[in-house]
């Protein structure tokens, strides 16, 4: 699925999910409501019947179903123990928001911390992972087992299970990132991150992608991804031998502020550095930092992990899926 289709998938979501128990609009009213053709509408809609989320009566019109919500009471918040929430502001707000919604839906929040070689004691009525350790526990369920949606993780969903995977389309904000440095007028691109990190390469490789249709040169450089190793990293690069605008792609924000930092007393430096950075951390909007940065839809991604779980406990199984949400710039 596209970026775009990505996105009129959501819109359509969430127009079902507040249309819950209720006739959809017709199909010529929808699809000019979403500004997409009726054929391209008809596709979304077979995805959400699919999922059940809608069903269509034939000569009566598509209705929203009404999920049952009694049985979701308390949500396991699996944490990976290796994911350091102070070292990267992101998680931290994603973890917050998470709690806040569940809140505000009066569910219970019990946080665990797991580990890739052990299983979680508790899945409640239904689990949300974050961390690559989710992959285990992914790979660990039983039919039988609450439902579990997996957030920003790169696996599978095992079959006969009920779990749903939500991800983020790094690959093409990657791809965003590097046009938008080219329009600037950069002539070379350095791209910052980590390789063995499945969101860091994915943007990597779309950024790779876009300057090899440019034909100009992208350099990589490992770092790893907090405010520490950037300010280092900014006082040691040497950019002497780039001319011009320097476009350079930080693979989190957290990361980008300590780039500029460090970039700030880098005696190396003497052209203009555009930086560009992923997640939309309210702190890149300061001017001073001056950092553009693709935002994920953090409340969004909230909300529909909830809504999904709610789905996943449906009394008649619905098969799980994969979810990806475009990046946007804020």
């Amino acid at each position: 699925m596209s970026i775009d289709q990505a996105v009129k998938y959501a819109e359509l979501r969430q127009l079902v999910e507040k249309l819950a128990g209720q006739r959809l609009p017709g199909e010529r009213e929808l699809a000019a409501q979403l500004g997409i053709s009726r054929p391209a509408l008809r596709s979304l809609l077979a995805t959400l019947e699919a999922e059940g989320l809608v069903r269509r009566h034939q000569g009566s019109g598509t209705y929203a179903n009404k999920l049952q919500a009694e049985r979701l009471t308390t949500v396991a918040l699996l944490i990976d123990e290796e994911l350091k929430l102070g070292d990267d502001p992101f998680f931290s707000l994603l973890v917050e928001r998470l709690q806040s919604h569940l809140q505000a839906e009066d569910i219970r929040c019990i946080i665990e911390r797991i580990h890739h070689q052990r299983q979680p004691h508790n899945l409640g009525d239904g689990a949300i992972t974050l961390g690559v350790a989710g992959s285990a526990v992914l790979a660990g369920l039983r039919p039988d087992d609450p439902p579990v949606v997996g957030l920003l993780l790169d696996a599978r969903i095992p079959v006969h299970t009920r779990a749903s995977l939500f991800q983020l389309a790094d690959r093409e904000a990657g791809m965003e990132a590097a046009r938008h440095l080219l329009a600037l007028q950069c002539q070379e691109l350095v791209f910052v991150g980590r390789r063995d990190i499945a969101s860091s390469q994915e943007r990597l490789k779309g950024a790779e992608e876009i300057a090899t249709q440019a034909r100009i040169s992208l350099q990589f450089v490992r770092s790893h991804l907090n405010y520490t190793a950037g300010l280092r990293l900014g006082r040691e690069l040497n950019l002497s031998t780039i001319k011009g605008p320097i476009g350079l792609i930080a693979t989190n924000d957290w990361l980008a502020v300590g780039l500029r930092a460090g970039l700030s007393s880098n005696t190396s430096v003497h052209d203009p550095i555009h930086i560009v950075s992923f997640d939309g951390l309210p702190m890149t909007s300061d001017p001073l930092l001056c950092i553009e940065s693709l935002s994920v839809p953090i409340d969004v991604i909230a909300i529909d992990t909830i809504t999904e779980l709610r789905r996943l406990c449906q009394p008649a199984p619905l098969a799980g899926r994969i979810v990806r949400y475009p990046l946007y710039w804020s």
